[in-house]
């Protein structure tokens, strides 16, 4: 099971052209269209929460794979600073199909009993305080942030507005699309985060096929940001390298 220390730096890569593999309603490339993704400068706004949740969830691995009371605590802190929102009509239907370039699974490898991506704050200080047992100082912290998130109700999902999350899986050697829509002239961003089994790769391709956005590195936690030219839907996908499934939640703005 894949175990890396993963570093809190937003990772945000884009890429400007591409040849994709096609599902089945997805269209091809075609000759000199222009990619729907400009390089003007504006506004981060919503996408700052997509970064914060995808930083918090590198966090909450690191402080997993540490037992690192103080890492949990500090990404619950940046948990509790978004407004999240279940909204699975965003993403539709998830179409699932096989990798054609993946190799055969690994049978050796096996499932790890990680939780997968959370954004329940009691919970994830519940694992803290596991961890910090006999430390009286610290577990006074965690009760503390424990009753303000009670009492402030922030980072609750339902939200009106805020970041969208969906939870799901992706089979070994396949890949999960959806298509989403994005409004021109504003920064969009989306952020996957696994369970730590896989490595995952995310791609963006715009209405015509072109790749616009991708973070293709060897961790399951991915962010990509770009700026649409126009108003348009966006073809996101979702590869899974290993050889088990990966449990995933995605966030968009």
């Amino acid at each position: 099971m894949k175990r890396t220390i993963l570093s809190f730096a937003v990772l945000a890569a884009l890429g400007l052209s591409g040849s994709p593999l096609h599902a089945a309603d997805m269209p091809a490339p075609q000759a000199g269209k222009q990619a729907n993704v400009s390089d003007q400068k504006t506004k981060p706004g919503k996408s700052d929460s997509v970064a914060t949740l995808d930083q918090a969830q590198r966090l909450i691995s690191y402080a997993r794979d540490n037992e690192s009371a103080v890492s949990m605590l500090a990404a619950v802190q940046m948990i509790e600073k978004v407004a999240l929102q279940e909204n699975d009509s965003r993403a539709g239907a998830k179409q699932s199909e096989t990798d054609p370039k993946a190799s055969a699974a690994d049978s050796s490898q096996k499932k790890g009993s990680t939780a997968g991506p959370i954004f329940d704050t009691q919970k994830l200080l519940d694992e803290a305080r596991a961890w910090a047992k006999g430390d009286n100082n610290m577990l006074a912290l965690l009760d503390a942030e424990s009753a303000k998130a009670k009492a402030g109700h922030t980072g609750t999902l339902g939200a009106t507005g805020g970041v969208i999350i969906h939870h799901d899986s992706v089979q070994a050697g396949h890949f999960d699309q959806y298509e989403i829509a994005f409004n021109g002239g504003e920064v969009a961003a989306v952020g996957v985060d696994g369970d730590d089994d896989t490595d995952l790769d995310l791609y963006v391709y715009d209405e015509n096929g072109n790749l616009v956005a991708k973070d293709d590195d060897l961790s399951d936690h991915c962010l990509v940001r770009w700026v649409p030219r126009w108003d348009g839907k966006f073809y996101i996908r979702i590869y899974n390298r290993g050889g088990v499934y990966n449990n995933y939640v995605m966030a968009t703005n």
